[in-house]
């Protein structure tokens, strides 16, 4: 078991993950506060995300184009 510190971006209660049990994009529940969030993996690490956070991301991506 390999817990993981993460900060709830709503009331930044933090709080421990196990990280072999969540992956990206899996919703989580904050303790504290009961706020839905969204598990987002940065640099091996992961954050916490709202759902307002993640359409924000999504809706950037659009204006990047991978290249071959």
């Amino acid at each position: 078991m390999a817990l993981m510190k993460v900060k709830c971006p709503e009331c930044h209660e933090e709080f421990e993950l196990d990280n072999n049990e969540y992956d990206e994009h899996d919703r989580v529940e904050c303790p504290e506060c009961s706020a839905d969030l969204i598990v987002k993996v940065k640099g091996g690490k992961f954050k916490l995300a709202t759902d307002k956070e993640k359409y924000f991301d999504e809706d950037l991506n659009q204006f990047f184009v991978e290249e071959d």
